[in-house]
């Protein structure tokens, strides 16, 4: 409402009272909108601090997630580079294991029923036999040939009994490689496990943060669009107390004008008194009855007498 001491001057006192009545309700209930929004602003505010927090909370811990997922993906890297060791070591042994079956095969075809003990026992008798004994040239023939005969049978025992070794060597290694990678493969399937829950860990944390953010961008929406409600409801006030001043200015000078009007109209009435006092001494003058000084003063007062011809 825009009001101007001038506006004010043609309202009757009724007419003012009301109004300033008016503008002070509609003064009281600007100052409880202005308390219940600036409530209202304080608790967004509040909000926004802790959604604001939440948020960095959240930060953290997708951070925190992402590197436990990070060293979680290195472990499964670092197995499979094993598995391939371990997977290219298996194809090497088994390669050895086919080669090593193969020369036993062949082996076998001419290995002796005699033990290596009785081989090794029968070339020492041979030997200590050659050394110790005077023989023909035949004889000596035979015995040498027999003790070649009897050493490639003892070499060929040897390698047999070698390869075998070997041959359980490679299969005990095939075994263990085997248990290694299958060890590997439970792990990779465990880690591989546990990097799909910190994808959904991060998946939840990833789909919190999209909400607060959004509920951070409503927020501070909201307390723009308070602030500006608040300073409307400031502006709002303070014109109903601009208008509250002027109302109160017309209505004192108002009641100052009654008072006066009514001083005067008592001051009227006395001096009418005074008056009709003054004529009543003004005949005892023209009858030259004595008059006391207070009726003397009244005639000069009143001009009824002048200070020359009361002398």
């Amino acid at each position: 409402m825009d009001i101007t001491i001038e506006s004010l001057y043609n309202l009757s006192d009724k007419a003012l009272l009301e109004l300033r009545n008016k503008i002070q309700d509609d003064l009281n209930k600007a100052l409880r909108l202005k308390q219940l929004t600036y409530a209202e602003l304080s608790e967004n505010i509040k909000q926004l601090k802790q959604l604001s927090e939440r948020r960095r909370e959240l930060l953290r811990d997708l951070r925190e997630h992402k590197s436990i997922r990070f060293q979680l993906i290195n472990k499964v890297k670092e197995l499979r580079k094993n598995a391939l060791r371990l997977k290219k070591d298996l194809s090497e042994a088994y390669q050895n294991l086919r080669e090593i079956k193969r020369r036993i095969r062949l082996i076998r075809r001419n290995l002796p029923n005699t033990s290596l003990d009785l081989l090794e026992k029968r070339i020492l008798e041979l030997e200590w036999y050659h050394q110790t004994h005077s023989l023909s040239l035949d004889e000596e023939n035979k015995i040498l040939n027999e003790i070649s005969r009897l050493a490639v049978q003892l070499q060929t025992a040897n390698e047999y009994k070698t390869l075998i070794q070997s041959l359980n060597t490679i299969k005990e290694r095939i075994t263990i490689t085997r248990n290694e990678l299958q060890k590997i493969r439970e792990d990779i399937a465990q880690i591989e496990d546990k990097i799909k829950e910190q994808d959904i860990i991060i998946s939840n944390i990833k789909n919190e943060l999209n909400d607060i953010s959004n509920l951070l961008t409503e927020k501070r929406s909201t307390i723009a669009n308070t602030k500006t409600k608040l300073d409307d409801i400031r502006n709002k006030i303070s014109s109903l107390q601009r208008d509250l001043k002027l109302l109160d200015k017309e209505l004192e000078r108002r009641e100052l004008l009654k008072r006066a009007q009514k001083i005067a109209k008592i001051l009227q009435i006395q001096r009418e008194k005074l008056r009709e006092k003054a004529l009543e001494a003004y005949e005892k003058f023209k009858k030259g009855e004595r008059l006391s000084l207070e009726e003397y003063k009244l005639l000069l007062e009143f001009d009824l007498i002048s200070v020359k011809s009361s002398g």
